[in-house]
Protein backbone atom coordinates (compact mmCIF):
# COMPACT_ATOMS: atom_id res chain seq x y z
CA UNK A 1 0.00 0.00 0.00
CA UNK A 2 1.34 3.38 -1.00
CA UNK A 3 1.57 5.96 1.76
CA UNK A 4 -0.15 9.16 0.67
CA UNK A 5 0.58 12.69 1.82
CA UNK A 6 -2.70 12.82 3.70
CA UNK A 7 -1.72 9.65 5.59
CA UNK A 8 1.55 11.30 6.63
CA UNK A 9 -0.34 14.41 7.75
CA UNK A 10 -2.87 12.30 9.66
CA UNK A 11 -0.05 10.42 11.36
CA UNK A 12 1.60 13.68 12.39
CA UNK A 13 -1.69 15.04 13.71
CA UNK A 14 -2.29 11.85 15.69
CA UNK A 15 1.14 12.09 17.29
CA UNK A 16 0.71 15.79 18.07
CA UNK A 17 -2.76 15.19 19.52
CA UNK A 18 -1.46 12.30 21.61
CA UNK A 19 1.47 14.38 22.86
CA UNK A 20 -0.84 17.27 23.75
CA UNK A 21 -3.18 14.88 25.57
CA UNK A 22 -0.24 13.42 27.49
CA UNK A 23 0.85 16.94 28.43
CA UNK A 24 -2.61 17.79 29.78
CA UNK A 25 -2.70 14.46 31.62
CA UNK A 26 0.67 15.12 33.23
CA UNK A 27 -0.49 18.60 34.16
CA UNK A 28 -3.55 17.17 35.89
CA UNK A 29 -1.53 14.53 37.72
CA UNK A 30 1.37 16.72 38.87
CA UNK A 31 -0.19 20.14 39.48
CA UNK A 32 -1.60 20.87 42.89
CA UNK A 33 -5.13 22.09 43.47
CA UNK A 34 -6.93 19.47 41.40
CA UNK A 35 -9.30 17.00 43.07
CA UNK A 36 -8.43 13.27 43.06
CA UNK A 37 -10.94 12.62 40.25
CA UNK A 38 -9.02 15.03 38.01
CA UNK A 39 -5.78 13.22 38.82
CA UNK A 40 -7.41 9.92 37.83
CA UNK A 41 -8.63 11.51 34.61
CA UNK A 42 -5.05 12.65 33.96
CA UNK A 43 -3.81 9.07 34.27
CA UNK A 44 -6.50 7.91 31.82
CA UNK A 45 -5.43 10.66 29.39
CA UNK A 46 -1.81 9.56 29.55
CA UNK A 47 -2.59 5.87 29.02
CA UNK A 48 -5.05 6.35 26.14
CA UNK A 49 -2.74 8.86 24.42
CA UNK A 50 0.15 6.38 24.66
CA UNK A 51 -2.00 3.61 23.16
CA UNK A 52 -3.07 5.93 20.33
CA UNK A 53 0.54 6.86 19.58
CA UNK A 54 1.46 3.17 19.49
CA UNK A 55 -1.45 2.35 17.17
CA UNK A 56 -0.56 5.18 14.81
CA UNK A 57 2.86 3.74 13.91
CA UNK A 58 1.62 0.51 12.26
CA UNK A 59 -1.24 2.51 10.72
CA UNK A 60 1.30 4.77 9.03
CA UNK A 61 3.06 1.73 7.58
CA UNK A 62 -0.19 0.64 5.92
CA UNK A 63 -1.75 -1.82 8.36
CA UNK A 64 -5.45 -1.27 7.65
CA UNK A 65 -6.63 -2.93 10.88
CA UNK A 66 -4.44 -0.67 13.00
CA UNK A 67 -5.53 2.34 10.95
CA UNK A 68 -9.19 1.58 11.65
CA UNK A 69 -8.46 0.98 15.33
CA UNK A 70 -6.52 4.25 15.59
CA UNK A 71 -9.30 6.20 13.88
CA UNK A 72 -11.96 4.66 16.14
CA UNK A 73 -9.90 5.29 19.27
CA UNK A 74 -9.11 8.87 18.28
CA UNK A 75 -12.79 9.62 17.59
CA UNK A 76 -13.98 8.17 20.91
CA UNK A 77 -11.07 9.79 22.75
CA UNK A 78 -11.86 13.17 21.16
CA UNK A 79 -15.49 12.94 22.29
CA UNK A 80 -14.27 12.02 25.78
CA UNK A 81 -12.00 15.08 25.80
CA UNK A 82 -14.74 17.42 24.60
CA UNK A 83 -17.07 16.17 27.33
CA UNK A 84 -14.34 16.64 29.94
CA UNK A 85 -13.60 20.17 28.72
CA UNK A 86 -17.29 21.07 28.86
CA UNK A 87 -17.48 19.73 32.42
CA UNK A 88 -14.70 22.07 33.53
CA UNK A 89 -11.46 20.50 32.31
CA UNK A 90 -8.57 22.41 30.74
CA UNK A 91 -9.32 24.16 27.45
CA UNK A 92 -6.31 22.42 25.89
CA UNK A 93 -8.48 19.30 25.77
CA UNK A 94 -10.57 20.95 23.05
CA UNK A 95 -7.46 21.67 21.00
CA UNK A 96 -6.27 18.07 21.39
CA UNK A 97 -9.72 16.78 20.39
CA UNK A 98 -9.78 18.87 17.21
CA UNK A 99 -6.27 17.72 16.28
CA UNK A 100 -7.20 14.05 16.81
CA UNK A 101 -10.37 14.43 14.74
CA UNK A 102 -8.41 16.11 11.94
CA UNK A 103 -5.86 13.28 12.02
CA UNK A 104 -8.55 10.65 11.60
CA UNK A 105 -10.13 12.56 8.72
CA UNK A 106 -6.79 13.13 6.98
CA UNK A 107 -5.97 9.42 7.01
CA UNK A 108 -9.15 8.53 5.13
CA UNK A 109 -9.02 11.47 2.73
CA UNK A 110 -7.27 9.56 -0.08
CA UNK A 111 -9.78 6.70 0.11
CA UNK A 112 -12.67 9.17 -0.02
CA UNK A 113 -11.15 10.94 -3.04
CA UNK A 114 -10.86 7.62 -4.90
CA UNK A 115 -14.46 6.67 -4.03
CA UNK A 116 -15.88 10.03 -5.13
CA UNK A 117 -13.86 9.88 -8.35
CA UNK A 118 -15.15 6.37 -9.11
CA UNK A 119 -18.76 7.48 -8.53
CA UNK A 120 -18.35 10.51 -10.76
CA UNK A 121 -17.11 8.22 -13.54
CA UNK A 122 -19.99 5.80 -12.92
CA UNK A 123 -17.78 3.04 -11.50
CA UNK A 124 -18.85 3.28 -7.87
CA UNK A 125 -21.45 1.33 -5.93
Amino acid sequence: MRITASTRVGYGLWLFGAALSMFVGLLLVVASGFPPAARGFGVVLIVVAAVLALLATPARRGDVRMQRAAVALSMVFALFQVAAAILGGPALLLVAAVVLLAGGLAVYRANADRWVGANERGGGE
